[in-house]
C-alpha cells in the first residue's frame, strides 16, 4: 500500500479546511464563499477544483457540496484535528514525561491544563477547587507532594472515604517526613496500599466525576496538573487505578 498517494485527500483538506468549514456550515454559493473567506474568486475556484479532483466536493445545480466520500473524509479530518488540538493543549505538560509513558487520549480530551512555574510552584492547586463535600477519593502518587497530601488530610477530616496508592519506595519517606499526615490517615481510616510499579504521573479520582493527572519534574517538584470531567476520562482513570491497585499490597505501619 502506497502511503503518500493515499494521503493526498488529507493534505488537500488541511490546506482547504477553511473553505470546507464554510461548506459544512451550509455555504455553497461561490459568491458567499468569496465574501466569507475574503479571497478572490480565482482562489476559490482553484480550491474548489482541487477538492473536486479529490472527490471531496462535487457540483450540483451550480453549487458545491460534499460527495459521500467527502462527507465521511471530512468527519475523519475533524476527528484527527480534534485529537491534535488535544495533544497540543497538553504538549507542555506531557513534554517532561518519558516517551514510553502510557498516557491515553481519553485522559486528555476536554481537559484543562495548568502548569506551575518558579514564581507559582503550587498554582495548579489554587486553580482547581475540589468539592469540600466529596464522598470518595482514590489517589495514586509516584511522588509525595505536600499539597496533595494536605488535600487528602483535609478531605479525610471532612469525612471522605479515601484510598491512597503509593510506590513502595515512598513508604519510608511517608513515615519519616510526613508523620503528621500519616497520623491523620490512620485516625480517619485512609486505606493505604503500596505497589512496586506505578506510572510516572499521579492520578486522583474524586467522586467518579473529576480526575486529575499530576506530572512531576525529575527533582520531585510539580510540573502541572490536568483536570478532566468527561465520562471517558473518568472511566480510563478508574481502569488505570484498578490495574495498579490489583497488584498492590495493603500498607501496615511497623510499630517501633
Amino acid at each position: 500500500m502506497e502511503i503518500v498517494p493515499s494521503l493526498s485527500a488529507l493534505r488537500t483538506m488541511i490546506s482547504r479546511h477553511r473553505l470546507l468549514e464554510q461548506i459544512s456550515d451550509g455555504v455553497q454559493d461561490k459568491r458567499d464563499l468569496h465574501e466569507n473567506l475574503n479571497s478572490s474568486r480565482t482562489t476559490i475556484d482553484r480550491a474548489v477544483r482541487e477538492l473536486e479532483d479529490e472527490n471531496i466536493l462535487h457540483r450540483r445545480r451550480g453549487y458545491s457540496e460534499f460527495t459521500r466520500f467527502g462527507k465521511l473524509a471530512y468527519q475523519e479530518f475533524l476527528a484527527i484535528a480534534q485529537s491534535f488540538e488535544t495533544l497540543s493543549n497538553a504538549k507542555d505538560l506531557l513534554s517532561i514525561l518519558p516517551a514510553e509513558s502510557a498516557v491515553s487520549l481519553e485522559l486528555l480530551r476536554g481537559a484543562t491544563v495548568v502548569l506551575s512555574d518558579q514564581r507559582a510552584p503550587v498554582a495548579p492547586f489554587r486553580h482547581f477547587s475540589p468539592d469540600p463535600t466529596s464522598d470518595q477519593i482514590q489517589a495514586m502518587f509516584p511522588v509525595l507532594f505536600p499539597q496533595q497530601l494536605k488535600f487528602l488530610c483535609q478531605r479525610a477530616e471532612g469525612g471522605s472515604d479515601i484510598e491512597l496508592l503509593v510506590h513502595r519506595d515512598l513508604l519510608p519517606l511517608l513515615e519519616d517526613e510526613y508523620a503528621s499526615e500519616l497520623k491523620i490517615f490512620e485516625k480517619y481510616s485512609v486505606r493505604i496500599r503500596s505497589a512496586t510499579e506505578l506510572p510516572q504521573y499521579g492520578v486522583t479520582i474524586v467522586d467518579s466525576s473529576t480526575m486529575w493527572l499530576s506530572v512531576y519534574r525529575p527533582d520531585g517538584g510539580l510540573h502541572g496538573i490536568l483536570e478532566n470531567t468527561t465520562p471517558e476520562s473518568i472511566e480510563h482513570a478508574q481502569q488505570l487505578f484498578d490495574e495498579y491497585s490489583d497488584c498492590s499490597r495493603r500498607y501496615t505501619k511497623v510499630q517501633a
